[in-house]
């Protein structure tokens, strides 16, 4: 079986976390436009609608942005042991084509 693109993708994606780790800032960065557009609505609704609801979508928006933060935080903590049990050489050969996927791996 040949990788799918999801499959590369992954696996490329914990290999550049192997060789370069990236640091919070960078996990959360691509959050980042999202994140403004938020501010912006937030920022309208609140000289544009009532108080209450001003204050339920920026309590919805913090909450989201609480939550986000957790779940890098939290793999960031795992991260580390994952990367120590992948075996490495052989997602080198699956990634540059020199070995195939069995179907019996994917469960």
């Amino acid at each position: 079986m040949e990788l799918t693109p999801a499959q590369r993708k992954f696996l490329t994606a914990y290999r550049d976390a192997r060789l370069k780790p990236k640091s919070l800032a960078g996990q959360l960065k691509p959050a980042l436009p999202r994140l403004l557009l938020l501010l912006a609505l937030a920022t309208i609704l609140c000289y544009t609608a009532t108080p209450m609801v001003a204050c339920f979508f920026v309590g919805f928006i913090v909450g989201g942005v609480v939550r986000h933060v957790a779940i890098v935080v939290q793999a960031r903590r795992h991260l580390p042991a994952v990367l120590d049990i992948i075996d490495w050489p052989r997602v080198d050969r699956m990634l540059d084509g020199t070995e195939k996927a069995n179907d019996s791996d994917v469960s």
